[in-house]
């Protein structure tokens, strides 16, 4: 089942998780993300309506920072528990954590502008 969408704005593909993501909507989750790879440099990963994450998903997040660098964000909003679940696994920074997307796109353009 499809707990996401993805759509692009800008330079950014921008792909919004919301409800419950763990090992059964990982595979898929991971397939979307490799097939933008090719047609969109920044992704943004939305957890702004996502309750919750498992292991499984914090993996997938990691393993994707790791290749994408500063290519990739991720939205997670003050006081929500997909928050608290990076804050305390210590990725927060890693990840390159916002609160907004808005604040996220900013970022992305932010760097385009300066050449970083």
């Amino acid at each position: 089942m499809k707990d996401f969408r993805s759509y692009e704005t800008g330079d950014n593909l921008v792909l919004g998780l919301s409800g419950e993501h763990d090992l059964s909507t990982a595979a898929e989750l991971r397939e979307a993300v490799s097939s933008a790879l090719g047609s969109q440099p920044r992704i943004v990963f939305d957890l702004s309506t996502t309750r919750y994450i498992d292991s499984t998903i914090l993996t997938m997040l990691v393993s994707q920072k790791q290749l994408l660098a500063d290519r990739m964000r991720v939205v997670a909003p003050a006081g929500a528990l997909v928050r608290r679940v990076l804050e305390v696994s210590g990725l927060i920074e890693f990840l390159g954590t916002e609160t907004t997307l808005s604040s996220a796109l900013l970022n992305d353009e932010a760097e385009l502008a300066s050449g970083d």
